[in-house]
């Protein structure tokens, strides 16, 4: 017989990203992007995302919540204990590069 048991949480604060997509969908002009990210935190708090240069928010969602979008490129993102699921959406003005 194997029994399993599940050890107790690591002591401290702690947070991990599960999961981060990246999308991008470049045009001849722009290129749009959608970053989602999944994290698991034991306090809360903040979670900074640094953006590309020239990067214009678009969208910031925490659990499909809307949130402020600031004009900086260093977001921070307030985080609860336990799960989060974040959406960040941006463009920039670099588009497709074409070579002569």
């Amino acid at each position: 017989t194997l029994q399993m048991t599940r050890p107790p949480p690591a002591k401290g604060i702690s947070t991990t990203i599960d999961q981060a997509v990246l999308h991008l969908e470049p045009s001849e002009s722009t290129t749009e992007a959608s970053l989602a990210v999944a994290v698991r935190t034991t306090t809360g708090g903040t979670h900074a995302i640094t953006l590309p240069e020239g990067a214009r928010i678009t969208g910031v969602t925490v659990n499909g919540n809307p949130q402020p979008s600031p004009d900086a490129a260093a977001l921070r993102i307030p985080l609860s204990p336990g799960r989060s699921a974040i959406e960040v959406t941006h463009d920039s003005k670099e588009g497709r590069r074409h070579e002569a």
